[in-house]
This record gives structure tokens, sequence and C-alpha cells, in this order.
């Protein structure tokens, strides 16, 4: 990607908020562990279903009207009707590019960008290594 600078994407785990015994699968951008990042106590939607992977790559449409992918979920029950904090995903030149953090619902409501999510981003990963990192997730 020309002049343009890339991330690193990385799945790690985070221990899962209301089980500390328990970890989930996290994403770590560079060197932001984005759970922490953001002070949120939801769960990775890789540890939820594979269908967020596939919504990450691109291969599936989002369940949000927006378009947007979730990246966390409740941790209690894992739907997207209580929230989620979702992402745009777009192709760009040679990459891939996450922007606009929010907090969204299916209801429709819109999308909720507090201060500490509209600075966020925007990240931009070199397309092979962020279907490398994503890719054990899928199956």
């Amino acid at each position: 990607m020309p002049g343009a600078e890339t991330t690193r994407l990385e799945i790690c785990t985070t221990p899962w908020p209301e089980k500390p015994e328990r970890a989930f699968l996290d994403f770590k951008v560079g060197r932001i562990v984005l759970s922490r990042h953001f002070g949120i106590r939801r769960i990775g939607v890789l540890s939820i279903d594979k269908v967020f992977c596939r919504q990450l790559l691109l291969r599936q449409a989002s369940a949000f009207s927006s378009g947007r992918v979730p990246l966390y979920v409740c941790a209690c029950c894992g739907d997207l009707g209580c929230g989620a904090l979702t992402v745009r995903v777009e192709k760009v030149e040679g990459g891939i590019t996450w922007r606009d953090f929010g907090w969204e619902w299916t209801d429709g409501g819109g999308i909720s960008q507090p201060g500490y999510l509209a600075g966020a981003g925007p990240y931009v990963f070199d397309a092979d290594a962020y279907r490398a990192a994503l890719y054990p997730y899928v199956h």
C-alpha cells in the first residue's frame, strides 16, 4: 500500500469480564489490546460464532443495516440486540481498514461514538497478514 503505514493485527486471549478464570479471543492492534484500551466489559466476537470472522474478512454481510461489523458483544449472552462495539471494515489498495468505531444496536437506532471511540483508528492492515491472522477462526 503505497504511502500508507500498516498496523499488525493479532488475535490474543483476554480474561472473560464476568469469569476471569475463562478467556476469550481478543484483538491486538499493534501493541494495543482493544478491549483493554477501550475499557469495555464485552467479549470478542471470535469467541462467539465463526460468522463474525467471515464478516471481518468481508466474506459475509453484517447483521447490521449499516454494514458495520461487530467486534465485541454482550458477555452474558453474546446477542447483538444487547448492543455491540462495531467498526467499518473496508478494502483499500493492498489492505483492509478498520475505522469509525462505535456502539450499535440491531434495532437500527443509530451509532453512538463516545470520545474514546471517535479518536480510535483508522487502522490499516496488510491484506495478506490480516487474512492470515483471522483465517484460523473461520473454520
